[in-house]
């Protein structure tokens, strides 16, 4: 690709004869975008061109002579890659096929080769195609999670429409619900009474009717860390001596600091 007014380096650029250096010269011009040189078109032979010549831009004394002139109506305000890519993004978006006569008419316009323009048109399609795959794919996904998420509530409402029917199927005595409209509830691996039943055997074995001790020791006890209900919760507990208290077999007492309910006590009765 030949050098123009966007390749062109500054140490190539004399500072006297640059656009700054016009503009500056002349501040009534405004000669800051290149003007096709219409003598040295694209195609056309060219002393200067070794091989095809894609045509030149004018050079800096001939286009403040020009711009006078004719003003800057044929000045090139866009970047060759920026025309490029627009007119390659709307034959994306038509879905249309490029034309021998078209790629020679952008050609024409930007002032470079068949093959650059090319390169160029097929990046700017290699892209479009790599964006429609991912946001198609974006898509899918979205709306896979969305069926997801759409079956997952449907399945919670399902089972939590027949959780209380199913719950209630299954009660043995070991379930204890925690609410009125019964979507919550206590699974408990043993009944009130039968923790009850331990509870009151290992007082009759151990001698322990007709005295008082707490709850704390009851449940974490030195006495009781080889028996089943060691380490049991305080409401399991609580439950288990209340069904020992509708027997007769125990009463609970209130502990001096209601805060602290391991402080609790009970007695128990033969």
């Amino acid at each position: 690709m030949k050098k123009n007014a966007y390749t062109q380096s500054a140490k190539e650029v004399n500072p006297r004869k640059s656009l700054f250096g016009m503009m500056v010269a002349h501040p009534f011009l405004i000669c800051q975008y290149p003007f096709a040189d219409p003598k040295r078109c694209w195609g056309q032979p060219c002393d200067e061109c070794k091989g095809f010549c894609t045509g030149h831009y004018l050079k800096p004394d001939d286009h403040m002579e020009c711009v006078a002139k004719y003003g800057t109506d044929e000045c090139v305000f866009t970047p060759p890659k920026d025309q490029v890519e627009a007119a390659a993004k709307s034959k994306c978006q038509k879905n249309e096929e490029w034309t021998e006569t078209e790629y020679n008419n952008i050609c024409k316009t930007v002032l470079l080769s068949t093959e650059d323009v090319r390169i160029w048109i097929e990046h700017v399609g290699l892209t479009s195609e790599r964006r429609k795959a991912g946001a198609k794919k974006a898509a899918e996904t979205r709306a896979r999670r969305e069926r997801t998420m759409k079956l997952y509530k449907w399945n919670v409402q399902v089972m939590m429409t027949n959780f209380g029917v199913c719950v209630e199927d299954q009660n043995m005595g070991n379930i204890e619900w925690e609410d009125k409209r019964k979507q919550r509830c206590f699974v408990m691996w043993r009944t009130p009474d039968e923790w009850a039943a331990l509870i009151f055997k290992w007082v009759q074995l151990n001698g322990m009717t007709d005295t008082v001790c707490t709850l704390f020791e009851l449940r974490a006890g030195d006495d009781t860390v080889n028996e089943e209900f060691y380490g049991i919760d305080m409401w399991m507990l609580k439950k288990a001596l209340s069904q020992l208290e509708a027997k007769g077999k125990a009463q609970m007492f209130e502990a001096p600091d209601a805060s602290d309910e391991s402080g609790l006590g009970v007695k128990f009765f033969s």
